[in-house]
């Protein structure tokens, strides 16, 4: 008889699985983002202050840039790859068996016995991914990344706008300048 380890505590697992479930939900529904706050900047130091330090930060555009090119480049790859696991497949294909069977392990991986195991009747087998997983693997992390990626860079963008542009932080330590000799 096998005992059930949850119920002393007082677990209900349909109570938890639900609980789950819309937190997942939740997790998936777009978040309304956060209004942007402009910093308001008095003097030409601040307003300098604040542009080289928006300036050194990560520019989000560019990496959202260079994250939907390398989709696209993660998606020809695979597009080929699997155009080349269909021609290895086609019996018309001029590769001799081994050539076939190398070609097939390289792209889809292969599975080999553990070395705990590989004694028994029925080992655990691993699998060592081939290039096909890989490229999987790299284009989901792109694509989970990639709503964050947009969020980031429509703020960055919209503090691109309300960054002082140089003349601005002229004519403010002009304005300074005016101030100190009024008050000579």
């Amino acid at each position: 008889m096998q005992q059930n380890f949850a119920m002393p505590l007082g677990l209900d697992f349909k109570k938890v699985n639900a609980q789950v479930a819309d937190w997942k939900k939740r997790e998936t529904e777009p978040r309304p983002p956060a209004p942007f706050v402009p910093i308001v900047c008095e003097t030409a130091a601040e307003m300098r202050n604040y542009r080289e330090r928006f300036l050194l930060s990560t520019n989000w555009s560019q990496k959202l840039s260079d994250s939907t090119s390398r989709e696209f480049e993660l998606e020809d790859r695979e597009k080929s790859l699997l155009s080349t696991v269909d021609r290895c497949n086609d019996p018309k294909s001029n590769l001799t068996r081994s050539e076939r069977g190398e070609l097939l392990e390289k792209i889809n991986g292969r599975d080999f016995p553990s070395a705990a195991t590989k004694h028994m009747d029925h080992p655990t087998m691993i699998h060592q991914d081939g290039l096909l997983d890989k490229v999987r693997e790299e284009l989901a992390e792109i694509r989970k990344n990639m709503p964050m990626l947009v969020r980031s860079a429509e703020r960055y963008l919209e503090e691109l706008r309300h960054i002082p542009t140089e003349r601005q932080i002229f004519e403010a330590r002009q304005r300074e300048r005016e101030v100190e000799e009024l008050i000579r």
